[in-house]
């Protein structure tokens, strides 16, 4: 005797379409939204090319910076473009390789002076965690902080950078912010220097018994700056919270706030 099977499909093969039709479904979506997102990626950084073209429309015709975005500029619906503006900062031109070395160790002097290498420790007490920025020959610098480092010459970007991101400071129990105000310092430093016309590598700091005659490497007063205005339009994505990139006045597009 023969038995039919019943027309149709089992449980099993019900299953198993329906999970693979989920599936597709799945990696459907994931595709739609990354071309979405990406869609909506480009529209921020095409608003940020017009504000930027904007704001040097503006400084050409005006003979500065605006403080606010010009009426004329707008975002793409979903879209926000905000600009910032900074106090108006020295900005060097032509330094010579001792000027350079000059213009890293002021701006390093003048942020401890700012306390921008202080923090608290866990007991609630301030701490000084960078101390002092030394020069004694024209060939080294060397910033005191709790573990003091010394930048022998030529000092490039990517080594400070490096050092910086990669910093963990001792005693992180007690002194956890060390760690981060000494980051934080380096790459400050590095961004201002740049920022005032500074350029690497640093090729000679000075002498700090050198005098006319002696043969020593002088230190060098720097030349007498123009001021500038430094600012920076950033773009956002209402849908997308993770999407921000910005602009800088030097016209570099990069990913991340302001």
């Amino acid at each position: 005797m023969r038995f039919k099977h019943p027309n149709g499909f089992t449980i099993v093969e019900l299953i198993i379409v329906i999970t693979v039709i989920s599936i597709l479904a799945l990696v459907s979506y994931v595709g739609y939204t990354g071309v979405q997102r990406q869609a909506v990626e480009r529209t921020v950084q095409s608003d940020l090319d017009g504000a930027m073209t904007g704001v040097q429309l503006y400084y050409r015709d005006v003979g500065e910076y605006p403080t606010s975005l010009p009426a004329t500029i707008t975002a793409t619906n979903g879209n926000t473009i905000e600009l910032s503006v900074s106090e108006t900062e020295p900005h060097y031109n032509y330094l010579t390789p001792v000027q350079k070395g000059v213009l890293l160790r002021d701006i390093c002097d003048e942020q401890i002076a700012a306390g921008q290498g202080q923090g608290q420790n866990n007991g609630g007490q301030t701490m000084d965690y960078v101390v002092r920025c030394d020069v004694w020959n024209y060939n080294r610098m060397q910033i005191e902080a709790w573990q003091t480092q010394q930048w022998n010459t030529p000092v490039t970007e990517a080594a400070l950078v490096d050092y910086a991101n990669s910093y963990v400071g001792h005693d992180q129990q007690y002194n956890p912010n060390a760690t981060e105000v000494v980051r934080d310092f380096y790459l400050d430093m590095v961004d201002t220097y740049k920022r005032r016309g500074g350029s690497f590598p640093i090729q000679s700091f000075w002498d700090y018994w050198a005098a006319p005659g002696n043969g020593g490497v002088m230190e060098e007063p720097l030349p007498t700056p123009t001021m500038q205005t430094y600012f920076c339009v950033e773009g956002t994505s209402e849908n997308y919270s993770d999407i921000i990139w910005h602009f800088t006045n030097d016209m570099r597009l990069v990913e991340g706030a302001c």
